[in-house]
C-alpha cells in the first residue's frame, strides 16, 4: 500500500507489481526522483508532502503523509533496492539490512548511472529476500479496497493482471453533506447480500484511501435490510492514526 501510494503521489499513471516467493517489485511511471528527491525520501519526518499536498500534474491529493513507506519496506525484506530516473538523472541505491546492522552509521551510497531511455521516467523498488508472505489474492483484494483505483489516469496491476475498483451492485443513493469541518460525500448501496465477516460495514475514505469500515450500529438493528448496506463515505477532514488503519474516534470530526 505504501509503495503504491508513493507512485500515486508521484503522478504515475501505471503501477506494475511483480510478486514471487522471494521478491517483490513495484515499478511506476511517475515523475521519478532527482538527487535531492532521494535525500528527501530517506529523511525521517520530511515535511515535503505536507508542504506540497497536491501533485503537480494531475492535482491529486497526496496520500502518503507520514513517510512510513520506507519503514514498512524494511520490515518486509532483507534487501531493499531503489532505482529511479528523472530527466537525465538516473541512480540506484541498495539497502542491505544485514550489512547495515553491522555498521556504526546509516549511510547509503547513491550509485549514479547513465541515462537509460528504456527505463523511462519513474521509480522501481525491489524487495529481495522477503521475510513475510504476500498471498496474491490478499494483495489484490487489499489494493482493490485501499487504493483510489476509480480516479482517472491511474491503473495498478499485479503479475500482469489489472486490479479493478471494488464495486457494489444494488439500489444506490448518493449524498453530499456540509459539516463545520468540511464536506462528506459518498454513496450508500442496498445490496442483495448481507454482511460477512470480511466485508461488514461501510467504507470510510480519507483522501481517496479506505481507512476503515464502520457499521454505525446497523448490526444491532432488527430493521430489514440494515446489514445489506454497503457504500463509501469520503471525509478528508477526519483525523487518522499514523499507520492509516484507523480513524481517531474520540474527536468532534468523527462524532
Amino acid at each position: 500500500r505504501e509503495l503504491v501510494s508513493n507512485a500515486h503521489d508521484a503522478d504515475a499513471t501505471e503501477v506494475h507489481i511483480t510478486l514471487s516467493d522471494q521478491q517483490l517489485i513495484v515499478q511506476d511511471n511517475g515523475v521519478g526522483m532527482n538527487e535531492m528527491g532521494l535525500h528527501t525520501y530517506f529523511t525521517i519526518g520530511s515535511q515535503n508532502k505536507k508542504e506540497h499536498p497536491v501533485s503537480p500534474k494531475f492535482k491529486r491529493s497526496r496520500i502518503g503523509e507520514f513517510g512510513i513507506g520506507k519503514f514498512a519496506v524494511l520490515a518486509a525484506c532483507k534487501v531493499f533496492q531503489l532505482e529511479t530516473q528523472q530527466g537525465s538523472f538516473h541512480a540506484r541505491l541498495v539497502f542491505d539490512k544485514t550489512h547495515w546492522q553491522a555498521q556504526a552509521e546509516w549511510q547509503i551510497a547513491i550509485e549514479v548511472l547513465p541515462y537509460d531511455p528504456d527505463f523511462g521516467t519513474g521509480t522501481r523498488i525491489t524487495l529481495i529476500d522477503l521475510e513475510h508472505l504476500f498471498p496474491l489474492p490478499r494483495v489484490r483484494r487489499y489494493l482493490r479496497e485501499r487504493m483510489p483505483l476509480h480516479i482517472p489516469n491511474f491503473a495498478v496491476s499485479v503479475n500482469g493482471e489489472r486490479v479493478e475498483e471494488e464495486m457494489f451492485y444494488g439500489r444506490s443513493q448518493r449524498f453530499d453533506v456540509t459539516t463545520p469541518f468540511g464536506q462528506i460525500t459518498g454513496t450508500l448501496v442496498l445490496t442483495n447480500a448481507t454482511w460477512t465477516a470480511d466485508d461488514a460495514g461501510i467504507g470510510i475514505y480519507v483522501k481517496n484511501t479506505l481507512i476503515t469500515k464502520e457499521s454505525f450500529g446497523l448490526e444491532l438493528t432488527k430493521r430489514l435490510g440494515a446489514t445489506r448496506l454497503r457504500g463509501k463515505i469520503h471525509a478528508d477532514f477526519l483525523p487518522i492514526t499514523s499507520n492509516r488503519d484507523h480513524i481517531i474516534r474520540d474527536t468532534p470530526e468523527f462524532l
